[in-house]
């Protein structure tokens, strides 16, 4: 893996490791959950801090629904400490989302995104494809968040003829796996196992 990428693995890994992290942060308990946030507060503070108020401040609707979810149906003590627990889940999600983006380039996340849908071949499906339209959607959400339209300036683009998109040039890095992406996997498996363990 050359050294280059910034990442101390190969980014299908970095990225496969981050959705086993959102499935992990779901089985996990609160004691775990506030171990968890304060180790990446310490890595939010060094990479990706403001990414990741971008991402809280754009996603404060969903955060508002599924803190209001559990009051809904439990109106109660319970209820309220379990919408706590909701958002506090999502908020770490968005943190890890944050410190991974952070060190991810647009090419190094088609190279993720291409890696990891290349098994679709089998059933026929083209990754390539697939990879391509997941990276360019991803990065135009990503420059919308850099960049946001007011609403009225959105409302007055829908009324206007759609223009057509140019081309756009799409560069995909062939990287290989190595010794490192391994340490990684195992590394994150001891850690997820001890915390998970340990209360």
């Amino acid at each position: 893996m050359p050294d280059d990428t910034g990442l101390p693995c190969h980014p299908a890994t970095a990225l496969g490791l981050w959705l086993f992290f959102v499935l992990w942060l779901s089985m996990i308990d609160v004691q775990q959950i506030l171990v968890v946030a304060g180790i990446e507060a310490w890595l939010l503070w060094r990479h990706g801090l403001a990414q990741w108020k971008r991402y809280v401040s754009r996603s404060r609707w969903i955060l508002l629904a599924v803190s209001l979810a559990p009051l809904w149906y439990q109106p109660s003590w319970v209820g309220g400490m379990q919408a706590v627990e909701t958002v506090g889940r999502w908020l770490i999600m968005l943190a890890a989302l944050a410190i991974l983006m952070s060190r991810l380039s647009r090419e190094l996340l088609l190279t993720a995104l291409l890696t990891l849908l290349m098994p679709l071949r089998v059933i026929g499906v083209a990754p390539e494809r697939w990879a391509v339209r997941l990276g360019l959607t991803l990065h135009y959400a990503e420059a919308f968040l850099h960049a946001p339209i007011p609403l009225t300036v959105r409302l007055q683009q829908l009324r206007q003829p759609v223009p057509v998109a140019s081309v756009e040039s799409v560069t995909v890095i062939r990287l290989p796996f190595g010794w490192r992406d391994v340490h990684c996997v195992l590394l994150a498996g001891v850690v997820g196992w001890g915390l998970k363990s340990l209360f």
